[in-house]
């Protein structure tokens, strides 16, 4: 990513040119594949600039595609010519034709950073960087829009030294926009194109909440930001996956005091989950592979590190600078790194409390759960990978990347920061955390400061159309059991790829054998492996008899309080609004890490059995759904006993008073790396 020299560019000129040969000569042999002519009419953008491009001895050109409906195809629109440089300027002012004019919301515009490849009159193309932006966010941007540029695995594009992410600088002309068929939404929601945007008041208070993964990491974070513009009026910048704006964005849109803009971190976690290769590792079933990923979690976001930096040092220069940096726990190295280097507070919110670091010999990091394979080999790996002794060395190896600039130790030397371990500096300097959990939800660990709080669960409740209410066919469902007084079971597994035969297999045993006669609703994403013919015939049947049903989603809000009993698959939010029920809930799938841990909270409540991978599940599945279902059984009478908070309540209140707490009790001060003189301590295993 470092500047090369003339020799070196050079080398890759002529190493590119022979790589592309056969394509060059394609082109020669074809007369060239003819480009459509860019427009000479209706609404103009301008493209002005790309900042710190990767080296490359080539020129660069931004192409800009359409797609009028929002989806995946793209038609061409226009390009620039190509110019070289590592910040190459263009200041192309490009027509987008007159048909732009009946482009609506829906419209979403692609702009592609190429390299130009030529050899005489033959020319081909090299891929850079990509970024896709609804053209209804271009329009409510103030005059220039940054878009961050994502190389072709999704992550951002990156280069110089220090790593800078690359940004493309376009620009509509006043009125450019005007006759597009173009709507607004609310005024405190925005999607930030360029973070020194002003707003017309100064707020309480300006908070940074960068979080990355999945919806369900990123949902509690959209609850917390509502709360804290809606109770104490703060202006929030939420900077997460692009995947997320969306969603991020409309259950935003009824705050009713503070604001929140959204920026880009780059990455997509979803897209990387969905790889192959990426779900073989999550079903995988082995002690060893789960403490493999929680010791990458963390590194697996360094890419966005000098995204982050980039947003703060400009919004540090902007009217309102930031008072206070909020993070997931897989960004905690990345978010001290970033405080400590623009001088801001850093309050950790946590909502995976097995990470966080213990001498307690009870405390495990991983926890062990029967996966259905050899009990000895299943023995030795609970004894060797659940710990966060075997954890420590682990994290630190992923950390460390020695030659790589996005190891956690070069990103902090790039800010002239001195090397640092994440979790010694946390307990040294004893920086604030707080975990969205009732205090009696675990046993807590007796090494841990009191500045690591437990406050209440938090839920973000649907405000969107639509939301509150559920589809008919589940409606219908639902009725159809209480008219043949049939008990109901709903069986969830979230977005995680849990295979459709063994989660069909699961629902088919328990129908077909349990004494009792109930109806199953299985809510979630249908996975695509084949389903063996003869269970496919007998599920087919029960959805006729009405005791079976698929379906994509639902609002768990309003289907939970109608179930009897619950199979879920282990996430914080899903479990713990089953568990508010207080109705016997299970916990199986694929049991990714934290997934474990509320498997067990269940099992340590009696509300259900041990956490079980869903291969092995199969075999406690009848005598589950006859204990659930049983009003007298040890489940039912566990669940009736337990309390998890009023399910009418959504925690937004209780988190957002710990924070507003710590910034008007306390001297929040910038964090410091865990070499810094200070007299705290911190437990091996940090």
């Amino acid at each position: 990513h470092k500047e090369s020299s003339a020799p070196v560019l050079i080398a890759a000129r002529v190493g590119a040119l022979l790589a592309d040969l056969p394509w060059l000569l394609c082109n020669v042999a074809t007369g060239g594949a003819s480009e459509p002519p860019n427009p000479t009419d209706g609404p103009m953008i301008t493209i002005v600039r790309a900042a710190v491009t990767p080296a490359a001895p080539f020129g660069l050109y931004v192409t800009v595609s359409v797609s009028v409906d929002g989806g995946t195809k793209f038609d061409f629109v226009c390009r620039t010519t190509a110019v070289k440089g590592p910040t190459p300027e263009w200041k192309a002012q490009l027509c987008l034709g007159e048909q732009a004019k009946q482009w609506g919301n829906s419209a979403k515009l692609k702009f592609l950073l190429l390299e130009e490849h030529k050899l005489g009159t033959a020319k081909t193309s090299a891929f850079v960087g990509c970024a896709v932006v609804a053209l209804s966010d271009l329009k409510s941007a103030d005059g220039c829009n940054e878009l961050l540029f994502s190389d072709i695995d999704s992550e951002p594009v990156l280069s110089g030294a220090p790593l800078t992410p690359c940004f493309l600088t376009t620009a509509f002309a006043d009125g450019e926009l005007n006759g597009l068929a173009l709507t607004t939404s609310n005024s405190r929601v925005s999607v930030s194109k360029h973070p020194l945007s002003s707003h017309p008041r100064r707020y309480a208070r300006h908070a940074f909440i960068m979080s990355r993964g999945t919806r369900g990491d990123v949902q509690p974070f959209v609850a917390l930001a509502c709360g804290l513009c809606n109770e104490l009026g703060w202006l929030v910048t939420f900077c997460t996956e692009d995947r997320w704006k969306d969603f991020v964005v409309s259950k935003c849109a009824d705050i009713s005091d503070g604001a929140v803009r959204f920026v880009t971190s780059g990455g997509d976690t979803q897209r990387q989950t969905e790889s192959w290769i990426s779900k073989e590792i999550m079903s995988s079933k082995t002690e060893a592979l789960q403490e493999l990923m929680m010791a990458a979690s963390e590194s697996n976001f360094f890419p966005s590190g000098p995204v982050f930096l980039h947003h703060l040092r400009l919004l540090q220069a902007s009217e309102q600078r930031i008072d206070l940096i909020i993070n997931a726990f897989t960004l905690t190295g990345i978010a001290l790194l970033c405080g400590e280097a623009h001088c801001i507070p850093v309050v950790g919110f946590c909502l995976q409390p097995s990470c966080i670091p213990s001498d307690d010999p009870e405390w495990h990091a991983i926890i062990p759960v029967d996966s259905g394979g050899l009990s000895l080999l299943e023995q030795a790996e609970a004894k060797l990978f659940t710990s966060h002794t075997s954890l420590k060395p682990l994290r630190r190896i992923f950390e460390l990347h020695p030659f790589s600039s996005l190891s956690l130790p070069s990103l902090r030397a790039q800010c002239g920061l001195q090397s640092s371990i994440t979790w010694k500096a946390m307990f040294k300097w004893q920086l604030p955390l707080i975990i969205p959990m009732l205090p009696d939800t675990f046993p807590r660990p007796s090494d841990w400061p009191s500045n690591f709080i437990s406050t209440d669960f938090i839920f973000l409740r649907s405000s969107a159309p639509g939301g509150g209410s559920l589809a008919k066919p589940i409606v219908d469902f639902i009725d159809a059991a209480r008219a043949k007084q049939r008990k109901l079971m709903v069986m969830t597994f979230s977005s995680m790829p849990v295979p459709r035969r063994l989660a069909l297999g699961a629902a088919v045993e328990m129908l077909q054998k349990s004494k009792h006669d109930f109806a199953l609703l299985y809510v979630g994403k249908r996975q695509p492996d084949e389903v063996p013919g003869a269970m496919q015939a007998v599920a087919a049947r029960l959805e006729v008899e009405g005791k079976l049903l698929e379906v994509e989603g639902a609002d768990f809000g309003v289907l939970f309080p109608r179930m009897d009993a619950f199979v879920v698959h282990g996430g914080l939010g899903t479990t713990v609004e089953a568990l508010r029920m207080r109705k016997p809930t299970a916990v199986t799938g694929i049991l990714l890490m934290d997934q474990r841990f509320w498997g067990m909270v269940c099992f340590e409540k009696g509300v259900g059995p041990k956490p079980m991978h869903i291969e092995a599940w199969k075999s406690i599945a009848v005598d589950w759904a006859d204990r659930a279902l049983d009003s007298d059984s040890d489940y039912s009478k566990a669940a009736a006993a337990l309390c998890f908070g009023d399910e009418a309540n959504d925690g937004v209140s209780e988190n957002v008073l710990a924070f507003h707490h710590l910034l008007s009790h306390g001297e929040l001060q910038p964090p410091k790396g865990h070499l810094a003189q200070a007299a705290g301590t911190f437990p091996k295993n940090a």
